[in-house]
């Protein structure tokens, strides 16, 4: 049971440390500790309301397709941004991608796009690596 708590813990940083890394509207100020308790907020959101909260839209989680957990993480980054001085949500511009048949325009992602994002990269990472360590 630890092993799987600590495994689940190093996942979680994993998730956070690569949502700072990837997304621009996510600004990380702090130092270690500040980000030990991110993580550790994530973690206990992860091990305690998570759960709850799934089991309210229980009957609809097939046609959900997961945005319920994106919400809640979402919220978890809005409020954490409010509560804590280290962590600053911002928008950002996406510069674009492109091919001679292909072309995705530059656009500015608001704030609230930059919280769907990084709760949707949360998920992604924090699925990847759960899987991966089974």
């Amino acid at each position: 049971m630890l092993k799987k708590l600590i495994v689940k813990l190093i996942i979680i940083s994993v998730a956070v440390w690569t949502i700072f890394y990837l997304i621009p509207g996510m600004i990380f100020l702090g130092g270690v500790l500040a980000f030990a308790e991110i993580v550790g907020i994530f973690f206990v959101l992860d091990l305690f309301v998570k759960p709850l909260a799934k089991l309210i839209p229980l009957p609809f989680k097939l046609l959900d397709l997961g945005i319920v957990n994106i919400v809640i993480d979402a919220f978890t980054f809005w409020a954490l941004s409010n509560w804590l001085n280290v962590l600053k949500i911002t928008p950002f511009w996406f510069s674009g991608l492109g091919t001679s048949k292909f072309v995705i325009a530059p656009i500015e992602i608001p704030y609230l796009g930059t919280l769907i994002i990084a709760a949707v990269l949360m998920g992604m990472v924090n699925t990847t690596l759960t899987w991966l360590t089974k």
